[in-house]
C-alpha cells in the first residue's frame, strides 16, 4: 500500500482517540493504551512503506505514536473538562439553589 493510505489511517485513528476521550466514551487510560498501540502500528507501517529499515521504522513508529497519542488524549481530556454543563444539569443546580 502507499504511504499516503497509512498516513490517512493514522490520522483517522488519532481523531478517533481524541473523540473517545473528549466525548467520554472510554476511560482516559484505556484510550491512551489502545490509541498508542494503533497509532504506533500505523506510523510503523507508514515508515516501512517508505523503505526505511526495520529498526528505524520501529523506533519512529513507537516514539511518534506515543507522542501524538499523548497529545491527543491530553487535549481531549482538557477540552472535556472545559465543556459547558448540559442544560439538565444547569436546571437541576438552579432548582437546588432555589430550594436552599
Amino acid at each position: 500500500m502507499t504511504p499516503m493510505i497509512y498516513m490517512l489511517l493514522f490520522s483517522a485513528a488519532l481523531v478517533a482517540t481524541y473523540l473517545a476521550v473528549r466525548l467520554g466514551w472510554v476511560r482516559t487510560y484505556s484510550a491512551f493504551v489502545v490509541g498508542a498501540m494503533v497509532n504506533s502500528m500505523f506510523f510503523f507501517l507508514y515508515s516501512i512503506a517508505r523503505d526505511n529499515s526495520m529498526t528505524h521504522a520501529l523506533t519512529v513508529g513507537i516514539m511518534l505514536g506515543l507522542i501524538f497519542t499523548g497529545l491527543s488524549v491530553t487535549l481531549g481530556s482538557m477540552f472535556r473538562s472545559f465543556a459547558p454543563a448540559h442544560a439538565s444539569a444547569k436546571v437541576a443546580a438552579q432548582t437546588e439553589a432555589i430550594k436552599a
